[in-house]
């Protein structure tokens, strides 16, 4: 009978396999880098919050293992000479160095060309109520045709929800008449490649803004859109309108504001100026057959703002007329004869101000037979300017 100190068959054997074991697993031994040790530690954390998971099972389980292992004897040991393997149902874990982070989904690319735009079919934002301009299913177009058509006027491309991919942003108008409500929407690609719509920046107001230009995205994703307070048309110059960039970001959700201007000043030329007149009466003819007639005027300002360059416009048919001394004529700060019309410019005339001139006008010959005295400010640029309610800029003027 052998030592209890000499190894048996069964030791030789086993130290045979751990030395084979052990030879082939040091040539794939990889010394932890960065990402190993980050890895490590993501490992850890996980296994620290699965602790006291596994800590239950166990206990749990334990007992009722024991009691089945009683009733149920355990697999014999493998014969000697053989090497014990997983069984087919277990699972492999990775191989030492094997990376076992998950992959990021690529995230769609949002660029979407102005042809894609224009020969897709889109979902728009909602209009305001009123001039009925589609949205479901909607098609844009490049240059304005139709009434009610969807033009694209402009688009811009940025990060607007910082998920790393370009997204794009457009600026469309439906026509209406020679104008028409716009909005900037932002669109994106799902995962098909098919466009989708991301949500509304803003859309213009019947009260302000009522007209949007232009549209950019800033690298950090804040969509600019420069807007005007007033629509052009009408009579309506956009070079009266006052314009400002406001900054929309996004919130997950939907568009906010969040940089400049919320509101509009007064506009200087939005303007109501209204004036009456007395009766033009003439003297005796002079000597030289020259008539003077004289005329009083009433200019007030009943608009929110001042009008800059006031001036009065005397039409006189058929023969037109000259200026001459009277307090009127001295309170012009220009004045010019254009064929019938005589032109007084005169001084801004404020909020609420009221202002009365007597005229002198000299006519060579016969009185005028038909004449009228109206009120309008100049623009800048020498140009008239509009004002809310015409009807009362012009009188006509009774003659006597």
């Amino acid at each position: 009978m052998a030592d209890t100190d000499d190894f048996g068959y069964d030791d030789v054997a086993l130290d045979a396999e751990f030395a084979a074991f052990r030879t082939g697993l040091l040539g794939r031994v990889v010394p932890p880098g960065p990402d190993v040790v980050r890895r490590t530690v993501r490992h850890r954390r996980r296994v620290a919050t699965t602790t006291g998971v596994a800590l239950a099972l166990v206990l749990v389980i334990g007992p009722v293992a024991a009691v089945a292992s009683l009733n149920n004897p355990p697999n014999p040991s493998p014969s000697p000479g053989t090497t014990a393997g997983p069984s087919p149902s277990e699972t492999v874990g990775p191989t030492p160095g094997e990376s076992t982070a998950p992959t990021t989904p690529t995230v769609p690319d949002g660029r979407i060309s102005r042809a894609e735009l224009l020969g897709a079919r889109l979902d728009l934002p909602a209009w305001r109520a009123g001039p009925g301009c589609p949205d479901r299913g909607a098609r844009l177009t490049g240059e304005p045709g139709g009434d009610r058509d969807n033009v694209l006027v402009a688009t811009a491309y940025g990060d607007i929800d910082d998920d790393g991919a370009t997204e794009t942003v457009a600026l469309v108008r439906c026509l209406v008449n020679q104008g028409g409500p716009a909005q900037v929407v932002a669109f994106d690609r799902d995962e098909s490649g098919r466009i989708v719509t991301v949500g509304q920046v803003v859309r213009t107001d019947p009260s302000t803004p009522q007209w949007l230009l232009d549209v950019e995205v800033r690298a950090d994703g804040v969509v600019r859109v420069e807007v005007a307070d007033l629509a052009p048309g009408g009579g309506w110059d956009l070079d009266w309108s006052q314009r400002q960039w406001r900054g929309f970001s996004w919130n997950g959700e939907r568009f906010t504001q969040s940089e400049g201007e919320r509101t509009f000043p007064d506009n200087q030329y939005r303007l109501n100026l209204t004036v009456t007149a007395t009766d033009l009466v003439y003297r005796a003819p002079d000597d030289d057959g020259t008539r003077t007639g004289e005329i009083t005027v009433t200019m007030t300002n009943v608009g929110p703002v001042t009008a800059p360059r006031p001036r009065l416009d005397f039409a006189l048919v058929p023969d037109g007329g000259a200026a001459t001394a009277s307090p009127g004529w001295y309170a012009c700060r220009e004045r010019a004869v254009n064929g019938q019309h005589l032109y007084c410019t005169l001084s801004p005339l404020a909020p609420g101000e009221k202002r009365k001139l007597t005229f002198h006008i000299v006519t060579t010959g016969q009185p005028p037979t038909d004449a009228t005295v109206g009120l309008r400010s100049l623009d800048g640029n020498g140009r008239v300017a509009p004002d809310f309610s015409e009807w009362d800029n012009e009188v006509k003027i009774t003659i006597r």
